[in-house]
Parts: C-alpha cells; structure tokens; sequence
C-alpha cells in the first residue's frame, strides 16, 4: 500500500447520527447525506454506519450513487438530490429510488413509467424559495404539488427547499425563506414531509427541523459553523502518511515550484507523499501544516501533484517512516478541517469531499 492513506472512524459515523437524533428529537427523522462518496469518507460504508446510527433515510446527488447503495443490498430509502433527467426513470421505478422532482418532463416520464411497470414510486418536490438553482418557485408551488398529487404511479413523501444562508449573520433571511416555505403547503389536502435544513441550519434554527433534517458535514464529525457546536462531535477521518526522506539544506535554499519559498537558516526538509492530485488544496503552499511526533510542523513551499515539503528543523530526530498527519489528531494534537478551510478561505465540504480516490481508505469499526 502505498505511504498514504486515509482512516475512516465507522463508529464515530455512528455516533455522530445517534447524536444528531438525539438534537432534534424523537418527532424529526434524520436523513445522511452520503453524497459525492460519503464526502470523502465511502459512499457505502459511510451509508451503512449512518443507518446504524439511526438515519431513516439517505440522500444522494447522483441516480450512480444511489443505484450503488442499491448493489450493495442497502435497501433503505434513498433520495437523489440533484437534477433527474426524463430517461433515469426506469431505474428509478425498479429500484424504488426516491428523486427530487421541479417541473413537468420528469415528474411525467416517472408516473409513465410507474404505470408500465406497475409500480409506485417516491417524489419529493423541490420549492425555490430564494436559492436560485433547482425547484418550482415558491409562487407556483400549490399548484405544482396538486398536480404531482393527481399523477398515477407517484406517491409523493416530501417537498423540500434549500437555503443559500448557513451562518447566524443571515439567520433573518434563512426564517423568511422558512415562512415562504411553509406556507406555500398551506390548504393542501395531505401534508408530505417537509424538510428543509442543512446541518448548519438544523443547529441554528430548530424551527427548520420540519418533520425531517438533512444533514451532511455533521455526520463526519464536522461542525457546520466554525465556532463552539451544541453538539458533541467525533471526527472520522483522518489522513496520513509516512515521510518518505529527510533532506539537510543549507540556509538560502529554494524549496519546490517557482520558489516561492528560499530557506532563512540551515534546514532539515521532510517529504510527505500527499499533493493536490490526492485532493489536499494547492492553496495550502506555505500555510498548511502536518502533525510529526505531535508538534506542528510547517508545508513550505508549493504543494505538488504527488507531494509536499515539511519543514521539520525544530523537531530533531525525524527520520523516514515517521507518520505525518495532515488531517486529524496525533499525539494529543488535532488539524481540524475547519484549520484547513480557513486557511484557504474555503468551505469545510470541500476539505474531505475533494480528496481522491488516489488515497487508500481504511476502515476501523
């Protein structure tokens, strides 16, 4: 195996669901988003430990991921996120597969083809009440919904929104899209689940909860605001590797691409094989860190495809075979994601959704 790898925490998966259930309460279900592959941490065995936990349901972006959860004999209820085309239909009648539906073409090949097949099969409409990107909008939504109502073959289980807000600054625009939202189901016949909140909103505000929570970040252990969580959390992913050389160089030496880093003394420079093609960002070039005998040591200069360069002049005795940890808790010290996302001005999702398939995963129960 090569000296890079990630370990993934299935106990810890579990428990931040147990967690997250015991947040909302008995009344709200609990969907784990296990999208673009659990969010670096495994697709199915990241589906797997969050139904041991507790999740009712799981959400996916992709008809693929979903069909996996299905070959793989997961046969709890699925949710495909993200745009379905008229031709997924088949599939996802077979499957019993759940889709977000917005507009006519879709909802219309589904009921057609759960008549042929003799099926029923799963919606949830999506609303757009100021997200821009995917739902009916907010104004046509009554109507939307009787019409999904009077379709053969579609048992209609939810209607679901997304906020584009997820921090307390925007708490007051995140409760008016939450007003337009439950009121666009006023007058219906039959109330399906309604769900709304992310997990940043499902801790900021608990009227959002609804009947149902979809949340992400937090079943990895990853608070979704940076800040003190009401929710005790366990991270489960770690990545690490194994420094592969140890270099002396003199002071005035240029460390990696385009040198943007000359060394100011004399130096020992240890290589960790984990680059951008692994997923770990390029814009940790001179600002990421990596954990060595449980001191914090310091990238300099660019990271590369397959590699980095940690500077481990103060920390005497670092010899290859060392562990490096560049994500998570060695010795007592931890680099959080959230240590990651700010120092590239990013997003926690993208810290561990990015990283690639490069990297061995393990598993620990």
């Amino acid at each position: 195996m090569r000296p890079a790898w990630i370990e993934i925490d299935l106990s810890a998966i579990a428990q931040n669901v147990r967690q997250v259930r015991r947040f909302v309460g008995e009344r709200v279900r609990v969907m784990a988003v296990v999208k673009a592959n659990g969010y670096g941490h495994g697709l199915v065995e990241s589906a797997r430990a969050a139904l041991e936990g507790g999740a009712s349901s799981l959400g996916v972006a992709l008809l693929d991921e979903a069909l996996a959860l299905r070959r793989s004999g997961i046969d709890a209820p699925v949710l495909v996120l993200g745009c379905g085309l008229p031709g997924d239909a088949p599939d996802l009648v077979r499957h019993r597969i759940a889709q977000v539906v917005s507009g006519p073409d879709t909802t219309a090949a589904l009921s057609r083809e759960a008549v042929r097949q003799g099926r029923v099969v799963p919606v949830h409409a999506k609303v757009d009440t100021g997200m821009g990107r995917v739902g009916c909008p907010v104004s046509d939504a009554p109507a939307f919904l009787r019409q999904l109502l009077s379709l053969p073959g579609l048992s209609v289980e939810g209607v679901a929104t997304h906020f584009p807000q997820s921090d307390a600054a925007r708490l007051p625009a995140i409760e008016a899209q939450l007003a337009r939202f439950v009121g666009a189901m006023d007058g219906l016949d039959r109330r399906p689940l309604r769900h709304a909140a992310s997990s940043a909103v499902t801790l900021l505000l608990p009227r959002a909860h609804l009947d149902l929570v979809r949340v992400g970040l937090l079943v990895y252990g990853i608070p979704p605001l940076d800040g003190p969580c009401p929710i005790h959390l366990r991270p489960a992913l770690t990545l690490r590797a194994r420094v592969t050389q140890v270099n002396p160089v003199p002071a005035g030496w240029p460390v990696s691409y385009g040198e943007t880093f000359v060394t100011r003394r004399p130096s020992r420079l240890a290589i960790v094989p984990v680059g951008y093609a692994d997923g770990y960002p390029r814009r940790l070039s001179n600002c990421g860190e990596a954990l060595i005998r449980g001191r914090r040591c310091p990238i300099r200069g660019r990271v590369c495809m397959d590699q980095c360069v940690v500077d481990v002049t103060d920390l005497p005795g670092v010899s290859v075979g060392d562990e490096a940890v560049l994500l998570g808790e060695q010795a007592g010290e931890r680099i959080t994601v959230w240590d990651l996302t700010r120092a590239i001005d990013g997003t926690p999702h993208e810290i561990v959704a990015c990283l690639s398939a490069r990297l061995p995963r393990v598993y620990k129960t």
